[in-house]
């Protein structure tokens, strides 16, 4: 579900590997957000300066594997780019899905902002 969400609305972060992000230095904002850094047309190292990992919606490297698709999820989420960039109308089904995957993801977001805002997050708490 991570994976989708990225991927849905940060393609660029989604796409680049924590390999990458170690190799390179990305612009984080702008329009030009997302692409390597360049300097005189080369893309710019890393070196030593520390990556984003702090501000990363993948949290570290041990945890980018929870981002990853499955072959079913990246199907779902080319035909949503292709839908978007073409302008194609999508079949009722698909568009039915579509509209799901929404719905649960806001779901996702209002039950872990109310368990924060309750104060019951990873305390056990169950849920029907």
């Amino acid at each position: 579900m991570q994976g989708l969400r990225l991927h849905l609305t940060n393609p660029k972060l989604a796409a680049r590997s924590c390999d990458d992000c170690k190799k390179w230095i990305y612009i984080e904002e702008g329009p030009r957000a997302g692409e390597i850094a360049k300097r005189l047309g080369e893309n710019v190292p890393r070196g030593n300066v520390p990556t984003p990992c702090r501000s990363c919606a993948k949290k570290s490297p041990e945890e980018a594997y929870a981002y990853e698709l499955n072959d079913r999820s990246q199907q779902l989420v080319e035909l949503y780019w292709q839908t978007q960039v073409i302008a194609v109308k999508v079949d009722e089904a698909t568009g039915r899905y579509l509209g799901l995957i929404a719905k649960i993801l806001k779901d996702f977001d209002d039950e872990v902002s109310l368990k924060m805002w309750t104060g019951s997050m990873n305390k056990g708490v169950k849920h029907d």
